[in-house]
């Protein structure tokens, strides 16, 4: 029996799609490398934008498999509710 109160599951579910949309949007800007990604990217010495590339298809690669077990596991969840 599910003892997670509804408003407790809508906050849930809320901060889990604001991180990864911000997941999404970073591995994005990395992907696509505008100048001003490139520029704030050089202090922390990721300078080369192949490395931005890299360090973006991991992201997205990583934040698509969140987004798969998420959705896995909250399918299996209500499946097990209904019965």
């Amino acid at each position: 029996m599910n003892q997670t109160s509804k408003p407790a599951r809508i906050t849930g579910y809320v901060l889990s799609t604001i991180a990864t949309l911000f997941m999404l949007m970073d591995a994005g800007m990395k992907i696509v490398c505008p100048p001003f990604v490139v520029t704030a990217s050089a202090p922390l010495g990721y300078s080369s934008i192949d490395t931005l590339r890299i360090i973006g298809s991991a992201l997205l690669a990583f934040t698509i498999l969140y987004i798969i077990v998420l959705w896995t596991d909250h399918s299996l969840l209500i499946s097990k509710e209904l019965r």
